[in-house]
């Protein structure tokens, strides 16, 4: 079985190896670490080694990090990259997703949410790691679009298994745990998924979180990261700016 190239670009050498031995652990994706930080150069490094899958560790300088993610999204749309973040806040998981990243993933993250960002991105999916999820939630929580319709329409409606997946998965719960929650296979999680986000219109993960805290079908996690005033503040700020990342999620990329 051929494995997925993956390119994992960081100042911090000690890092980016860590996560090449996590990353080729699985069998499943080949990474390799890289130094460069230009864009351009990063880009041809990519063009060279036929790679579009690419991990960027923001190494405590978050604004060069987005910036970098943005320039190479100019250089090639099919670059899919995963940023790494040290401290997931709203204010950050905009930041990256605007920038173009298809991944936030928070440096607390296990092998298996980084596991799992991998291959939704490679996908052509959206993904975030449970504490950046629950970020969102917050953000979503505490300043939710006034445009967008909350209520579910008939054919929107769940079925209880359905709503039982969606409920945890708003917890962060990766499909496996979901699976052994709720005494079934994964796959069956898979395709209940898959069914909400057809009913939905969404494409990832994010988005049914979205859409369920949104139309209220879920209780909000007790378990949630809650925001301070400033973090408050800084979501309603987000709320009402066109580049926020509520409508990033919302907009794929086709």
């Amino acid at each position: 079985m051929a494995t997925v190239d993956v390119i994992i670009s960081s100042k911090d050498t000690l890092l980016s190896s860590a996560l090449a031995q996590l990353i080729n652990s699985t069998g499943e994706f080949t990474a390799t670490p890289t130094k460069t930080r230009d864009a351009l150069e990063l880009h041809r490094e990519l063009q060279a080694a036929e790679v579009n899958l690419l991990i960027v560790a923001a190494d405590s300088e978050e604004q060069e990090t987005a910036q970098l993610i943005r320039n190479l999204s100019h250089h090639s749309l099919e670059t899919r990259a995963i940023a790494v973040v040290s401290s997931p806040s709203p204010a950050l998981a905009a930041l990256m997703y605007g920038a173009g990243a298809r991944g936030v993933v928070g440096s607390d993250a296990s092998p298996c949410e980084l596991y799992t960002a991998l291959r939704e991105v490679q996908d052509g999916h959206f993904s975030a790691s449970r504490s950046v999820l629950r970020t969102v939630c917050d953000f979503v929580r505490a300043a939710p679009p006034p445009e967008m319709s909350a209520k579910l329409s008939p054919a929107e409606k769940l079925s209880a298994r359905e709503h039982a997946v969606v409920c945890l998965l708003t917890k962060g719960m990766t499909n496996s745990e979901i699976a052994r929650e709720l005494f079934i296979a994964e796959p069956t999680v898979k395709a209940h998924l898959g069914r909400v986000m057809n009913k939905w219109k969404v494409r990832d993960r994010v988005q049914v979180v979205i859409r369920a805290l949104e139309a209220k079908i879920v209780e909000f996690p007790e378990n949630s990261i809650r925001m301070d005033p400033d973090s408050l503040r800084e979501a309603s700020a987000f709320a009402q700016h066109p580049s926020n990342t509520y409508r990033h999620l919302h907009q794929v990329p086709s």
